[in-house]
């Protein structure tokens, strides 16, 4: 069903605003009637509560409106005043466990301390097996003689995909890589670079803990990975790649955090971290669960925090260089560097770390920059600007919790407690990061807006302003939901909300989101799919100006050209009740009056509703590749594999699936000969989808010189884009 422009039923239910105002916050504190031993114990106990609820987002008084908040930030040009801020911060949630409960870590073992050298790589261990002893081509005609390592042409480069981003020219950290002609990602267990001309292995880099994100950057490839040593880093190496079968590492920087995301901008990484304070700092645990011994530990680690150098706080690094001598450990980020809004903050640093890529005399290793004392939870990159932000959660006051008498060892009271209030609807606090420096990032603003956010496509900066997709429910009971956009600009140290459209899908929650210049296309959904359309040109008054509803809901959109959307997400009946993952095809060329000219039902799921790195567009052939799994209740056994489905400007037609062959447990019996899948081009059969296990599903893929690569944990195969046979498979073992 399409909207009637001329009514515009969504225009009348929407409301635009602009806020200019500034809020105040107050905190009402609750009194406890408690005999004096039980009033300790609720103390300890809601500090480590208090320690809890920030170190998950914070749950710090802040009764405010967040929609027209203005947040005051703070930025400290001195090592002694940021070390008193984090100590005042810090102490009034510091309990018996540091800022950790009694079942969660204790505090630091020290952070990153190299007592020894590592032992480097040499050039010739890299290598691995040249043949195609792992590969298995069954339709394959002989590969053309290609020297080893050669560098992948122009017409190679031109001829395959990239790693699917939001914006031009910002690229994202994914699980594969691969330059035109080798392919470089984790494949059963081992971080491998394969030659597709041939399907053989040529180089191996070592063993993956399954967290690497890869960027690669000419003949430079960086490998991102978390790891945990008695305290969370992330572990960026970079690597020559020149000649692909004798790869170099050039460097190891081990940086003290946890990676929230990996962009590559300019020819350098950008690498966001966060690094807790109960990490950080060395707390001690009570040596038992009585009274006596919590109070004790508690004052011992009060005591940490007021005697703590400025050292003891901020996030480290060092770097391994590529002759396995690692330099000294140092703070990764200037004090001058570090700024804060007031509000609900967290305890701990969101940071960004620098990688120099191919960069003509790159400096060795990484750098920090740009430390905030906030959470993070999403990353939005442009070309200029870096954004984070993280859902603020609040409520009135300290939540009182009596812990029971045989912890403490002391009687709770039975007096009466006084009722908490409702905690308040959340907002977000979004974190501005300027990429335009050549040697690194600067914080530059703060700002906060009602709701909460989806994904990073909730967030688009365009022509300097910054457009914020959230969804707002209300914090009482029964109360509805809904979304909105906001449109923030920077105002010196504050990103201002300069206008608002909101009141979309009243009792529903946003599932897909993607701006287009100067139009956004917000997809709500609980029984039907409406998809609305804005204009954004004027950022004080944006307009709702198109409507459809339609069943099911899209989870992914991506632009296909002039006046058309490809959205995947599932469908659903009348009733709300999801049916399976399915494409379809928007006309959005009259924004007043969009359509869907096509939809096409795949079954089951797919990683590319969540995830947007496993949506393949190859405007070439005008072919959408996604990954599905499904299960074929016949044979009781999973399948999976990837769909093919040719797009024209009208309609969806399935050409095919690929699957990745693995040995079945069950008996079945497959069919020898060659059928046409339901949708696919007359004259133009295609293999039968056989039955696989489930233990080894595809999650790439991509064009690389013309043909269709599909990567699963275990395995890599090669297939004809255009018949979609096979012709090389490689398997790991």
């Amino acid at each position: 069903m399409t909207n009637d422009p001329a009514r515009n039923p969504a225009r009348d239910r929407s409301r635009r605003r602009t806020n200019g105002h500034a809020g105040s916050s107050t905190a009402r504190s609750t009194d406890l009637y408690l005999s004096s031993r039980a009033r300790r114990a609720v103390a300890i106990a809601m500090t480590i509560t208090g320690t809890l609820t920030a170190l998950l987002g914070g749950m710090a008084p802040a009764p405010v409106d967040a929609a027209v908040r203005r947040v005051p930030f703070h930025q400290y040009q001195t090592c002694p005043k940021l070390l008193q801020a984090l100590r005042d911060l810090t102490l009034p949630h510091v309990g018996p466990y540091g800022l950790s409960g009694p079942y969660y870590p204790a505090g630091s073992t020290g952070g990153p301390q190299p007592k020894t050298a590592v032992s480097p790589m040499p050039a010739e261990a890299a290598s691995g097996d040249r043949t195609a002893a792992n590969t298995a081509a069954p339709s394959a005609a002989p590969a053309p003689a290609v020297a080893a390592g050669a560098t992948p042409t122009a017409a190679q480069q031109a001829n395959s995909s990239a790693t699917n981003v939001q914006e031009a020219g910002v690229d994202e950290g994914d699980t594969v890589e691969n330059d035109g002609r080798y392919l470089y990602g984790a494949v059963g267990g081992l971080l491998r670079i394969i030659d597709t001309t041939t399907g053989a292995q040529v180089a191996e880099l070592g063993r993956t803990n399954g967290t690497e994100q890869l960027l690669l950057d000419g003949d430079r490839l960086a490998v991102v990975a978390a790891d945990y040593n008695g305290y969370p880093e992330t572990i960026v190496t970079l690597w020559d790649v020149t000649d692909r079968t004798l790869p170099r590492r050039l460097s190891e920087t081990h940086l003290e955090g946890s990676p929230l995301a990996v962009r590559n901008v300019k020819n350098r990484a950008r690498i966001v971290l966060q690094t807790g304070f109960a990490q950080r700092l060395k707390f001690v645990r009570p040596s038992a669960n009585d009274e006596k011994s919590l109070i004790a530990a508690q004052n011992a680690n009060r005591r940490i925090v007021k005697t703590s150098s400025v050292g003891s706080w901020l996030p480290r690094s060092y770097v391994v260089r590529g002759n396995g001598q690692p330099t000294p450990v140092q703070t990764a980020i200037n004090c001058r560097e570090v700024g804060r809004p007031d509000g609900n903050v967290g305890l701990g640093f969101t940071w960004v770390a620098t990688v120099d890529l191919n960069v003509p005399g790159a400096r060795e290793g990484g750098r920090g920059s740009g430390g905030v004392i906030a959470g993070g939870q999403v990353v939005y990159a442009s070309a200029g600007n870096l954004f984070v932000a993280t859902t603020e959660y609040t409520n009135s006051g300290p939540v009182p919790i009596i812990v029971s008498p045989q912890f403490f060892s002391s009687q709770a009271s039975t007096k009466p407690v006084p009722r908490v209030v409702a905690p308040k609807a959340p907002s977000t606090a979004i974190h501005m990061f300027d990429l335009t420096p050549p040697d690194g990032a600067t914080y530059r603003a703060s700002g906060s807006v009602a709701g909460t956010l989806l994904n990073q496509f909730s967030m688009s900066e365009w022509e300097g302003r910054l457009r914020v997709a959230t969804t707002t429910q209300r914090a009482e009971f029964g109360t509805q939901q809904a979304s909105g956009v906001h449109i923030l600009q920077r105002r010196s140290r504050t990103l201002k909300e300069i206008g608002v459209i909101d009141g979309l899908g009243k009792n529903e929650r946003i599932y897909a989101v993607r701006f287009v210049g100067d139009l956004g296309y917000v997809v709500t959904f609980r029984q039907t799919d409406p998809l609305y359309v804005l204009d954004l040109r004027n950022p004080a008054s944006p307009q709702l100006v198109g409507e459809l509803k339609i069943p099911g809901y899209s989870s992914y959109l991506q632009p296909i050209g002039p006046g058309r959307l490809l959205g995947i997400g599932q469908d659903a009946t009348d009733g709300g009740r999801v049916q399976g993952t399915q494409l379809s095809l928007f006309d959005v060329s009259d924004p007043r009056d969009p359509k869907r000219l096509a939809n096409y039902r795949i079954g089951g799921t797919s990683q590319a509703e969540y995830d947007h790195r496993a949506f393949l567009w190859w405007p070439a052939t005008r072919d959408v590749i996604v990954p599905f799994n499904t299960f074929n209740p016949s044979l009781g056994i999973p399948e999976n594999g990837v769909v093919v489905a040719s797009v024209s400007d009208t309609g969806i037609a399935e050409r095919g699936r690929i699957i990745h062959e693995t040995p079945i447990t069950v008996p079945i019996t497959v069919a020898t000969t060659v059928t046409t899948l339901p949708g696919a081009p007359t004259g133009a059969p295609v293999p039968p989808l056989r039955p696989r296990s489930s233990n080894d599903p595809i999650q790439r893929s991509m064009i690389v010189n013309g043909n269709l690569l599909t990567i699963s944990p275990n395995a890599v195969k090669s297939s004809d884009l255009a018949k979609l046979g096979p012709l090389w498979y490689y398997r790991a073992g």
